[in-house]
């Protein structure tokens, strides 16, 4: 994207990448300059002409706006490759809807028992302690 907008390489690096002084697109001058951003892994162009609204965009947001349908096919092809594709795996332990186990529901002579037994080891613990 540089070469089509007219870069020129600097001698300075900008992020530890190198920088290109090109025209902008936007304004038609050849002051913007396109250096490595500090995060998101990308370049990113800065023009610092004051009317211009191209101000810290991204080389996927230049290319799709003023490279061309060709360049951003290409750009798209080279760069979204989808790797997880090719080795999809299935999801383990999966149990289909019909086959789910239903919570088991206590009837009400169980609750009755199980009252009944709590109580019962109540009253042994304060026999006891007595």
């Amino acid at each position: 994207m540089a070469t089509r907008l007219g870069g020129v390489k600097r001698r300075d690096n900008f992020n530890g990448k190198e920088t290109f002084r090109v025209q902008c697109p936007n304004c038609k001058k050849h002051k913007a300059v396109m250096g490595y951003a500090r995060t998101g892994n990308t370049y990113v162009l800065a023009c610092p002409v004051d009317g211009c609204t191209l101000n810290g965009v991204v080389l996927h947001d230049l290319i799709k706006r003023y490279g061309g349908t060709e360049m951003f096919n290409e750009w798209r092809k080279a760069r979204w490759t989808d790797s997880y594709a090719e080795e999809r795996l299935p999801i383990k332990n999966r149990v289909p809807y019909a086959e789910r186990k239903t919570p088991h529901r206590k009837s009400f002579k169980e609750k009755q028992d199980l009252k009944s037994a709590v109580l019962q080891t109540k009253v042994q613990g304060e026999q006891k302690k007595t």
